[in-house]
């Protein structure tokens, strides 16, 4: 039954029509004391609704929190009745803010008592409008207080995680210089008894083994350092097909003959603004990882699967407002489990069974320079069929000059052409 239904059911001959407007202050004081309560108790909010209930001559009231799912009323008050018999209708009163349901407010009336005065309605909407403010306050504290004990499970493993960079940030700066100095006499002293012997010399793949080894190790030193230094390093114009071209010689060696490189460069393609050291550094990370990969030091490598390759491909999106690259391999590939990790610092796809520990530096050091860069990483990958990862960066507006393109389709089938 509506309000509006009692209401017109109201006899006037009601003992209850003697109720005038300056009875609201008592109803006031009771709308207070319902804001003020410290915690939302059954002892005080029910001594406030008994007092409210007899006023109205009820026989009973009763709320119920629903936004919690509680089945059972929160609070029920039973009034004593000025005569034995029956309790009558209900009336209920929906408590919410906005969307959110909050409860239920049930009124119980003496079935000869008739329907509310608008004195009374006017009472019923102050006492609905207090227990609403106050049920919303209460799921406000209840849900600061749930967050409060989730956060250090939540904030814990990010402030060890933090202390684990920093460290190992202190431990690299003061090691960083030493070491790059070590690798460029060892790959400058490689480099050149490579130079002297023919490849068919019996110590050519020795060496060769040896300088792939060491520029792995550059490498590496450089992932290290960009999780420490920040980078605010001036970007140039620059053209990804002539920056492809330049880096296809460093990428076969990288390679070896047993990979084969495939480079796809589009026409026309527009310049963006980019650092080609740190380029280059994220293109080397996915061409080790892809290399890796087909080599079976991933996580989980194909039994029986063909001959490895590597295709790298450069084009503009179809609004011309980006410039996408993408390095594919017909690798393992990576589990759809551990895809959303494979970006975490320090989380590697390779285990040391597999006969190569990761150092889990490589993929997010490729997010980061992407970061810098305003573009975007996507992988596609399935199980057992490759991986390709997908470099989106923003391009240069038109009119403001491109960078003479190169042919648009170069291909190396083989790394000895």
């Amino acid at each position: 039954m509506t309000m509006s239904e009692w209401t017109a059911n109201f006899d006037e001959t009601d003992r209850l029509t003697h109720l005038s407007l300056g009875s609201l202050d008592r109803v006031t004081q009771w709308a207070d004391r319902i804001l003020s309560l410290p915690k939302l108790d059954s002892l005080p909010l029910g001594e406030i609704l008994e007092s409210f209930g007899m006023a109205l001559g009820l026989s009973r009231i009763v709320l119920r929190r629903d936004a919690w799912g509680f089945e059972t009323p929160f609070l029920s008050v039973d009034l004593s009745p000025p005569s034995s018999g029956p309790r009558g209708a209900s009336f209920s009163i929906p408590l919410k803010r906005g969307k959110m349901e909050l409860g239920e407010l049930l009124l119980f009336q003496w079935p000869k008592q008739g329907g509310f005065t608008q004195v009374e309605e006017h009472w019923i909407s102050l006492i609905r409008t207090a227990l609403e403010a106050r049920l919303h306050q209460d799921h406000l504290e209840r849900q600061i207080h749930l967050f409060q004990r989730q956060l250090p499970q939540l904030v814990q493993p990010q402030l060890r995680q933090a202390r684990r960079l920093e460290t190992l940030g202190e431990m690299t700066v003061g090691l960083a210089h030493d070491f790059n100095n070590i690798l460029t006499t060892i790959l400058g002293q490689t480099q050149l008894a490579l130079s002297e012997l023919p490849p068919s010399h019996e110590s050519y793949a020795p060496i060769e083994a040896a300088l792939n080894a060491g520029q792995q190790a550059a490498h590496l030193s450089q992932s290290l350092l960009s999780f420490v230094r920040e980078r605010n390093l001036p970007k140039t114009r620059l053209h990804l097909g002539s920056f492809l071209q330049d880096l296809r010689p460093f990428l076969l060696s990288v390679l070896g003959k047993e990979i084969p490189l495939e480079l796809h460069i589009e026409q026309d393609l527009p310049s963006i603004l980019g650092d080609r050291s740190r380029l280059k550094q994220a293109l080397l990370n996915l061409v080790v990882n892809a290399k890796q990969a087909i080599q079976g030091q991933g996580s989980r490598p194909v039994v029986g699967s063909p001959r490895g390759w590597l295709r790298i491909r450069v084009h503009s999106s179809e609004r011309r407002d980006k410039v996408l690259l993408s390095i594919e391999d017909n690798g393992p590939g990576i589990p759809l489990k551990i895809q959303k990790r494979v970006l975490e610092p320090f989380f590697s796809t390779k285990d040391a069974s597999g006969g190569t520990q990761g150092s889990g530096l490589g993929l997010p050091t490729v997010a980061a320079v992407l970061q810098e860069h305003k573009g975007e990483l996507e992988i596609q990958s399935e199980l057992g069929k490759g991986c390709r990862f997908i470099l989106s960066l923003p391009a240069l507006k038109q009119g403001r000059g491109l960078t003479p393109s190169p042919p648009q389709d170069f291909r190396s089938a083989t790394n000895g052409s």
